[in-house]
């Protein structure tokens, strides 16, 4: 079985290289998964980036105001298209739990031009989990720029790890 689960971990981090930041949201949470934990994501997004570069040089940061997390941050997102160029690339995001473990939230993106190519995303998603080991992820917005669009994310989610177990 564990076989199995280091199996899935490796292929999710692959399909990670071609991902946006981090579910729901475009605008990764700087907060890493514990040691010795795993998040996997089964999902489905309308959200396609063009790209073709996969080296980024990122810097996010986060704070606390009451029970409302900010986080955000950029970075230049290195190769990013066939011409070589790259771009900056910074989001802020802000989240709420409505309960224990459910959260919504709200973002801002923006991409700087690159190849004829710009955009800034607005959107808002939610976590809401099933248990300690599985959640149902969403969120929804609009593409501004040279080709607005509607985008959506719909995902389930899987924690494995000691920070999951039930508590004896």
């Amino acid at each position: 079985m564990k076989w199995l689960v280091g199996w899935l971990a490796l292929c999710a981090a692959a399909a990670s290289i071609w991902a946006l930041a981090g579910p729901p949201f475009d605008t990764d949470h700087p907060v890493p998964t514990d040691y010795r934990n795993y998040e996997i994501y089964s999902g489905a997004t309308t959200h396609q980036d063009n790209g073709v570069g996969t080296a980024e040089l990122p810097l996010w940061a986060q704070k606390m105001v009451g029970r409302v997390t900010i986080f955000g941050g950029g970075g230049f997102d290195f190769n990013r298209d066939v011409t070589g160029n790259g771009d900056w690339q910074a989001g802020l995001a802000a989240t709420y739990p409505l309960r224990p473990d459910d959260t919504i939230g709200m973002e801002f993106t923006r991409t700087t031009p690159h190849d004829d190519y710009s955009q800034s995303d607005i959107g808002v998603g939610d976590i809401h989990p099933l248990g300690a080991a599985h959640a149902l992820l969403f969120s929804a917005g609009r593409t501004y720029g040279t080709q607005p669009h509607y985008r959506g994310y719909a995902a389930y989610g899987w924690f494995l790890g000691p920070a999951n177990s039930p508590k004896s």
